[in-house]
Order: C-alpha cells, then structure tokens, then sequence
C-alpha cells in the first residue's frame, strides 16, 4: 500500500511540474506529425466529422500545394504560420487511435489520387477549395469576395486553386 500511494504521489509531483504537452505524450500511440503532416491536419481539424469532411480537409491541403499563393508542398502548407493553430503546439496527443487510422487512410487516399488529376478534380468535395473556415466564425467578409463555396459538416469551403 505505502509503495502505491509513493508511486502516486510521486506521479502528481511530475504532473504538477511538467507541462501539460509534456505530461500528455504518453495518453496516446506515438505519432511523428511531421512524416504524417497531412494525417495529423486531418485527425486534429475533423476528426469528429463525416468521412466527407475528413476528406475535404486533406483535399484543401493539396489544393493550396498546387496554388502559387501556398507553399509547394503540403508539410509547407500545414505548417505555414496562422494557418493550423494546433501546430503551434510542442506535442500533439493523439488520443482517439481508430480516429487516427481513419485519417491517415483519407490522407493517403487523397496522395494518391494527386497521381491522376482527372480522378482528383473529380473526388474532391471542395471542387479545389483554398480556403476554410469554423463555420461558427461566419466569415460574411469572405463570402464577399469568396468563390466556389461548399459546407461541409462544420466548415465553409471556397476560394478557387490558382494552378502553379
């Protein structure tokens, strides 16, 4: 008894002087973000979304890869400062696995697809969208000036790819 109540004990006093992103890596299976950038993007923005809303989150990351106003290539885009708030994060906990597989799979789907751009453009529920938005936030001055606007579950899609 005395050697549990140490051992929790002891585990408050890490929890207490660890921060949180620290203390929270090992909730869930290791994931490297940044060789699975684009299965990260899709698990933390829509995890809790249709498979048709997962799907759109990796086709926008694409998208702006092929745009002359986004980074060439999708680790760029992920990354690309005020784009992901989560990314700004140290570790990212991946807490919900079945979640994970499934995002990873609409990731690499939507790569492969990319190979044959005529079944792309046709796959893709965003029909080449750039831009997203919470669709909470209601970004009326978007719309504005926005084309090509699709919802999708819990987000506005629109803005059309520029090809590079």
């Amino acid at each position: 008894m005395q050697g549990i109540l140490h051992t929790l004990v002891l585990g408050l006093v890490m929890l207490l002087i660890t921060p949180f992103s620290q203390a929270s890596v090992n909730a869930g299976p290791r994931i490297d973000c940044r060789k699975e950038i684009v299965a990260c993007a899709v698990y933390m923005e829509a995890r809790g979304e249709s498979l048709k809303g997962q799907y759109s989150v990796a086709f926008l990351i694409h998208n702006r890869s092929m745009d002359s106003r986004f980074p060439t290539n999708v680790r760029d885009v992920v990354l690309q400062r005020g784009q992901f708030p989560w990314t700004k994060r140290k570790r990212i906990v991946i807490t919900d696995k079945v979640a994970f597989n499934r995002a990873r799979a609409v990731a690499r789907k939507v790569a492969v697809l990319r190979n044959d751009m005529p079944a792309y453009r046709k796959a893709d529920p965003t029909k080449g969208a750039v831009f997203f938005n919470a669709k909470h936030l209601r970004p009326k001055h978007f719309k504005k000036h926005a084309t090509n606007i699709t919802v999708v579950d819990n987000h506005i899609f629109f803005g059309k790819r520029r090809h590079t």
